[in-house]
């Protein structure tokens, strides 16, 4: 395993313990994707400021284009900004992440997205990564996204204190609509070579965005999937009408967003709970639910979709919990799926996570379990329809915490 891919998977693992369009003249030019300014030498300070106006005037007509789409009106729009690429920081994982413990673990942190336009909803702003020339297509696309978003917040507020699922969920809720509304703006708006212009810049961004963690890249993915899914269902039996509606009751877990047939029956994860006894010299840290999209976080780099979809349906509910002592932190995880073939199927998908990903050596049978141990420690075992996980980069700390679950596991 590359030192790279290795550090991406501490990555992980430590995030998941804390738990414009121009006119007719311009619609058929094949534009550079908007990217940070080049140096002096070959872009004038002068060419900036002439493409910064021109976005500006694509923007001020795309705003009335995003009000149009969404069929929802701005009572003050939200500024341009133009920044360098590092100022567009993923804006999904810090709903749910404690920076601060992923740091000091030692993991690092997640850099910018290799996005080229954001709405920062704490600065009502559309931030575009300084242009060299007029939107392209794609990055047009792109603005009216992101100014549905805006619209999202400004028509659809929330001031209750949500927990991390329901953030998710809210937020899932939000960026499924922006990528709905997005789609219907290429499908509307955008002539055949401006469509075809968008799809070869959609393959340099992918490529861009290939700097995220795998697990970074399925929280920023998501409000695709989201659009596709739970989007069109709400659209598909009430109109838009019920998708507004829908902010006024957001999906309140991860498994609502993904599962519309969940979020219309309004399942709610069982309640799981850890042993009540604590070893000695062990201290229990933070605790909460991980939830089925973290869970489908740490397999985007190891499983196919397919598999990661079996591996991951039928999440019911589950612990999370940061255990600490002077080795370290670890992680546990205590999963409840909905039946005992669907915790097979996750056992598996966690099993081969830590032999093809993590790195360590092949499984052992231990107890009811097997243990995986090289460069840290995982154990996973699967009883009826409970998974348990445990994960640390001290072998010796991974053990106690293993033992804190005998003997059920």
């Amino acid at each position: 395993m590359r030192l790279g891919q290795k550090a991406a998977v501490w990555l992980m693992f430590g995030a998941v313990v804390v738990a414009a369009c121009g006119d007719d003249s311009s619609t058929t030019t094949v534009a550079p994707l908007i990217t940070s300014a080049p140096q002096a030498s070959t872009t004038t300070t002068l060419q900036v400021a002439e493409a910064k106006a021109l976005v500006e005037r694509q923007f001020e007509a795309l705003i009335g284009i995003a009000e149009e789409v969404r069929g929802l009106s701005f009572d003050e729009p939200p500024s341009l900004a133009f920044v360098e690429g590092e100022e567009l920081v993923t804006r999904v994982i810090p709903e749910t992440l404690r920076v601060d413990v992923l740091e000091g673990m030692g993991f690092g942190t997640v850099d910018q997205t290799g996005e080229i336009v954001q709405y920062q909803a704490a600065a009502d702003r559309i931030a575009v990564v300084t242009p060299r020339t007029e939107l392209t297509p794609f990055a047009r696309a792109e603005v009216i996204g992101e100014l549905v978003l805006a619209l999202s917040y400004e028509h659809f507020p929330t001031s209750a204190q949500l927990d991390d699922e329901a953030k998710i969920g809210l937020l899932g809720l939000r960026l499924g609509d922006s990528a709905f509304h997005r789609n219907e703006f290429v499908d509307g708006y955008l002539t055949s070579t401006e469509r075809f212009a968008l799809q070869l810049e959609s393959v340099r961004q992918q490529e861009a965005e290939l700097i995220l963690p795998g697990f970074a890249r399925t929280f920023e993915q998501i409000g695709d999937e989201v659009a596709q899914v739970l989007i069109k269902d709400l659209i598909s039996r009430g109109g838009m009408a019920e998708l507004n509606e829908a902010y006024e009751r957001p999906p309140s877990t991860a498994e609502q967003l993904l599962h519309p047939e969940s979020y219309r029956r309004s399942t709610q994860p069982i309640v799981v709970s850890n042993p009540d006894t604590v070893g000695s010299g062990m201290l229990v840290g933070e605790s909460g639910t991980m939830g089925e999209l973290w869970i489908r976080s740490f397999f985007n780099d190891s499983l196919g979709e397919a598999e990661m979809l079996q591996a991951t349906t039928g999440w019911a509910g589950d612990i999370y919990t940061v255990w600490s002592r002077r080795e370290g932190l670890a992680l546990s995880s205590l999963f409840v799926m909905d039946s005992k073939q669907d915790a097979i199927e996750l056992r598996d998908g966690l099993s081969h996570w830590a032999l093809n990903v993590f790195a360590l050596a092949a499984g052992r049978s231990d107890h009811k379990g097997v243990v995986f141990e090289g460069d840290g420690y995982v154990y996973v075992a699967q009883v009826d329809d409970e998974v348990l996980f445990v994960a640390s980069p001290d072998r010796t700390l991974g053990e106690k915490v293993r033992e804190q679950f005998w003997p059920r596991y």
